[in-house]
């Protein structure tokens, strides 16, 4: 998986840590299980979900050495096999249920993390 993302002067400043942005992002189910291989998800069945899930992204800097992404889409609605297994896919129906629409939130190591990660400062 490979995220270019844009600095965002103004999340930066009310977050109070370096934040980016990616506007288009096609999450594929190929990615997901990429995610559950390398332990940054657990509780996610790719199964019940579509081939892509086109998604927002955020990428906040929480130390000098990890990062949390968001991806999102709060038009996205989950589908109902996604409920068929509420056990297999807790991580992702509790953040989706809090959020609305899509949510899938995981934190990684800046070094060796497996995604590639481009950061863009241009203002």
């Amino acid at each position: 998986m490979h995220l270019s993302t844009l600095f965002d002067p103004e999340a930066s400043e009310l977050a109070g840590q370096l934040t980016f942005y990616c506007e288009r992002f096609e999450l594929s189910r190929e990615d997901i299980e990429e995610l559950k291989d390398k332990k940054l998800i657990r509780l996610v069945e790719t199964e019940s979900l579509p081939e892509i899930i086109p998604c927002q992204v955020l990428v906040q800097c929480e130390t000098v050495t990890r990062a949390k992404i968001t991806f999102f889409n709060p038009n996205f609605q989950l589908p109902e096999a996604v409920y068929d297994d509420p056990f297999l896919n807790r991580d992702l129906i509790e953040a989706s249920e809090r959020h609305g629409g899509f949510w899938l939130e995981i934190v990684v190591p800046l070094k060796d993390s497996g995604i590639g990660l481009d950061f863009s400062y241009t203002l």
